[in-house]
């Protein structure tokens, strides 16, 4: 072999192993691309479980399945308890049937449209029929609403309840709520009317039968501050702020009649505003002025001054005098000043029935943005009160009926 031959295959080689060299450099720098990516998507992965594990969250797999009878809703619905339906939706079972026949119609035949911040009063009806079957049925959406207004809980828990996701059981509950807005004043049942003269005479006998010097007395009158969120305006800040509270509120008033259904109310007001401000600026003045006649007349506490009541409905209300007032000398009126502050109890009775039954009330996690929702908890929870009232006189009525 001559030396030409040699230094060629000598050259060869040599581009041989440089090549080799460089195939081995490529191999490993996509080795360690792709560990390095690994690593990447690892680190990512435990990222996003430690953020899910912070955050906390339900997902469909988490919740037992709707279409068994596996949530606890359905062993409720399937047991039919009274006892068990008034802890959970703060009816009886006849009162939530009665109640179900006119929302299942709605139910059925609208759908909730969120297009607004406060997605209250945001519902269409449906055009079609097609599509997924909803979650819930129609028993389970008034339960789910009813619910949330009965306790303080967190949404998550109703899911739990319930067996739908947080995003779903958001959506039901305002739509429930919408609902309820607009169908329960056309219930018989719960509707807040204003009495007649017929019905002035037995509400004034009733209180008369336990007070015998108060002969026209129909109705207790009384406000009530229900706690709401800070505002970062100024403006509504000032306004819901009271001063004698030491925070902010909601003010409201009801007038109650002797069988402990509300006879009118006045919701969602600034809870700087004093009752009487609250009675002048919602109408109840005017009413009592032109639509009862004398000598009848509400009971109402020291939050009503005696020259603003005497100005705007002269001896529609009867004033009850403070603790550290002097009552009057002449002895009838010094025993109509007692029988009255005796009687005006029962108004403290009815905001306890109010707040107790429909604990929402007081959760306090409504600010002023969500004017429109805190007023729709506000009206619902009265007209549920009187539902429940009515479906008790009724049975009390039939329990007599088979005594008899």
């Amino acid at each position: 072999m001559c030396i030409r031959d040699r230094y060629q295959r000598r050259v060869r080689g040599t581009m041989m192993d440089d090549a080799l060299d460089e195939d081995e450099e490529l191999l490993e720098a996509a080795l360690l691309c792709v560990l390095a990516g690994s690593l990447c998507e690892l680190r990512e992965h435990q990222r996003r479980q430690l953020y899910n594990l912070r955050r906390g969250r339900l997902t469909r797999g988490d919740l037992a399945p709707i279409s068994g009878m596996d949530t606890p809703w359905k062993l409720v619905w399937s047991a039919q308890s009274d006892r068990a339906f008034v802890l959970t939706t703060g009816l009886t079972v006849a009162a939530f049937r009665k109640l179900l026949s006119r929302f299942g119609r709605v139910w059925s035949s609208f759908a909730p449209v969120i297009t607004n911040f406060d997605r209250v009063g945001c519902i269409a009806k449906l055009k079609t029929r097609r599509g997924r079957p909803r979650v819930l049925d129609e028993a389970a959406g008034l339960a789910i609403v009813l619910h949330w207004l009965r306790s303080k809980g967190h949404q998550w828990e109703l899911s739990l309840i319930f067996g739908t996701t947080p995003t779903c059981t958001s959506v039901w509950i305002q739509f429930g709520l919408t609902v309820l807005r607009h169908l329960l004043p056309r219930v018989r049942a719960a509707r807040v009317h204003w009495p007649g003269e017929q019905e002035l005479e037995v509400f004034s006998g009733a209180i008369h039968n336990r007070c015998p010097d108060l002969k026209h007395a129909w109705g207790l009158l009384d406000g009530v501050n229900l706690r709401c969120k800070n505002s970062g305006n100024p403006r509504v800040q000032n306004a819901s702020y009271n001063g004698w509270l030491h925070g902010c509120f909601a003010s409201a008033l009801f007038v109650f009649s002797p069988d402990g259904c509300v006879a009118w109310f006045g919701v969602n007001a600034p809870g700087s505003w004093h009752d009487a401000h609250i009675a002048a600026s919602t109408g109840l003045f005017d009413r009592l002025a032109f639509r009862v006649p004398r000598p009848y007349h509400l009971i109402a506490d020291s939050a009503f001054p005696k020259t603003n009541s005497a100005h705007l409905c002269p001896g529609k209300i009867l004033r009850c005098p403070k603790l550290t007032e002097e009552l009057p000398s002449d002895p009838l009126e010094y025993r109509q000043m007692l029988q009255a502050r005796s009687a005006r109890q029962g108004a403290e009775w009815g905001m306890r029935a109010v707040q107790s039954c429909w604990h929402r009330l007081q959760c306090g996690e409504l600010e002023d943005e969500f004017k429109a929702q805190r007023e729709a908890i506000m009206v619902v929870a009265t007209y549920l009160l009187n539902c429940l009232l009515y479906t008790y006189e009724d049975a009390d009525e039939e329990e007599r009926g088979e005594l008899g």
